[in-house]
């Protein structure tokens, strides 16, 4: 059939199943195949499909409003509207160059409100995955200034404010807003509301209220869509994996991500998301080669979503520390540019948060480590869940910060440690990480061989037995050191730690053996 033929025959067929109330993306197909430029009738069904296959198929939503786009004429009154669209699509589908090429090329002429804040909500997601937090934010505020928002479009705006504010949980105005959400979740969206219980799950995870943060992200995950294929949505269930792995629990965080299908996050920045928590929960069983496959593959996902691709890196820069090649680990964080708090973070907070100051302590020495995390744990007393993220954190940091002659500041992430304890006794990973500490600090022989026995991280048992071995080879207890220090040695080769193997075999030459 010749090509102008074949084109009415599309739009013919598309008409016919658009007037007797097929719904417009049973028409999409046919309405693509017939558009062309000016043709009002197919670009107005392109239009309708598009919106309608927004919610549940971004991707191809986005196709359909980028064609449409494509083809209007410079002069039709509809080009606003449908850059709107094209925008709002392309964002859903995580397309975030695209999308951001419309939305600045909108914003740099004079607009109606309704559709300057569309091109803002818009430009608010696009900056927050790409790891720009602060402007992310300041974009979507200019939008809820605007008085008489229609009620869909203020809850967009809230949305990408509370997906701003992820990375400082503590902010107050993040959990004004989430509180008002959450105050009346009836008068919201589902993807406002699970927004708002995140924000306040991750406020309440630092506070140090770990089992009431897991009851936000499980109530989040019931709003709506517990995996959301839009990527302007939050991701309670993933957020809730990386809960759980954080606390040492493998096993549940596995289950959950098994439970995700991740046909459904094709396509968005959250896809990288399932590797990287792929990745950590590998790197906790000792498979550092398959980690590190996994963590290649979530920098790939990321595409342009720096925020997330720079995540990605963090945990490659962990993995090869743990191996000790520092020029590779030094080659990922060179990647990653700025450390700053953002929303990919959330998903592994170790990596963002230590991964430079590992790498420091590796190349430099304990004061060097210690530098390098700055104010990062300036009122820790009042936010102690900033030590979750894997077990052996609060002991390396109380190990460095002895190590580099700063005997308050490892006294104090004891005691923060211990008031994670106090609040959370029915968490064995929390309670065994204050126990490390503890005995690190006060140099107890009998609570480093409990954290040696409690442990259930690989890695941070072997770490309580090398350091147990350590006080006692420095007490003169020959035997008991080489024993303990073996079986550090076998718990650091169970989890491909080769770096922290060498330096059991340094210590153990030291010993004689």
């Amino acid at each position: 059939i010749p090509r102008p033929a074949r084109s009415a025959l599309h739009r013919q067929f598309g008409e016919i199943l658009l007037g007797r109330g097929e719904s417009a993306a049973a028409a999409a197909g046919h309405l693509l195949e017939a558009a062309s430029p000016g043709d009002r009738t197919s670009l107005a069904g392109l239009d309708g499909a598009a919106a309608e296959l927004l919610p549940s198929a971004p991707q191809t939503a986005a196709r359909l409003a980028q064609r449409a786009l494509e083809l209007t004429q410079p002069d039709d009154p509809a080009v606003l509207c449908r850059s709107v669209a094209a925008a709002e699509a392309l964002t859903a589908a995580g397309r975030l160059e695209p999308a951001a090429r419309i939305v600045r090329q909108g914003l740099a002429q004079p607009l109606p409100v309704a559709a300057e804040a569309r091109f803002r909500c818009a430009l608010a997601t696009i900056l927050c995955a790409s790891g720009q937090p602060e402007q992310a934010r300041a974009q979507a505020e200019a939008v809820l200034a605007q008085p008489g928002l229609p009620a869909g479009l203020r809850d967009a705006a809230v949305t990408a404010r509370l997906q701003a504010l992820a990375g400082w949980p503590a902010d107050a105005a993040a959990q004004r807003l989430a509180a008002g959400v959450l105050h009346a979740p009836g008068q919201h969206s589902s993807q406002a509301v699970a927004a708002a219980l995140v924000a306040r799950a991750l406020a309440d995870w630092d506070n140090g209220q770990v089992s009431q943060a897991l009851e936000q992200l499980h109530e989040a995950a019931r709003q709506g869509r517990a995996v959301a294929a839009d990527a302007r949505g939050a991701q309670p269930l993933l957020a809730l994996a990386a809960g759980l792995a954080d606390l040492g629990r493998y096993g549940e965080a596995e289950k959950v991500l098994q439970a995700i299908d991740g046909e459904t996050l094709r396509g968005i920045p959250a896809r990288a998301v399932l590797s990287i928590l792929a990745a950590r929960l590998r790197l906790a069983r000792g498979d550092l080669a398959g980690a590190a496959t996994v963590a290649r593959a979530a920098v790939a996902d990321a595409g342009a979503a720096h925020g997330y691709a720079s995540l990605g890196r963090s945990v490659l820069a962990l993995i090869a520390l743990r191996q000790g090649d520092l020029a590779a680990a030094a080659q990922h964080l060179a990647d990653r540019g700025a450390v700053v708090p953002h929303l990919a973070a959330c998903y592994a907070r170790s990596a963002v948060r230590l991964a430079h100051a590992e790498l420091a302590g590796a190349s430099d020495g304990p004061a060097a480590a210690i530098s390098h995390l700055g104010g990062a744990w300036a009122g820790l007393r009042h936010r102690p869940g900033i030590l979750l993220g894997q077990p052996g954190i609060p002991a390396w940091l109380v190990r460095t910060a002895l190590a580099a002659g700063q005997p308050d500041l490892a006294a104090e992430v004891a005691q923060a440690a211990g008031v994670l304890a106090r609040g959370n006794p029915e968490m064995p990973a929390v309670t065994v990480a204050a126990v490390h500490s503890l005995g690190l600090l006060n140099q107890d022989p009998a609570l480093l061989a409990d954290a040696a026995a409690q442990h259930t991280d690989r890695w941070a048992r072997a770490s309580a037995a090398e350091d147990l071995g350590v006080l006692l080879a420095g007490q003169a207890s020959k035997e008991q050191a080489i024993a303990r220090l073996t079986e550090a040695m076998a718990g650091y080769g169970q989890s491909g730690a080769s770096a922290d193997m060498a330096r059991i075999r340094r210590r153990l030459r030291g010993l004689g053996i």
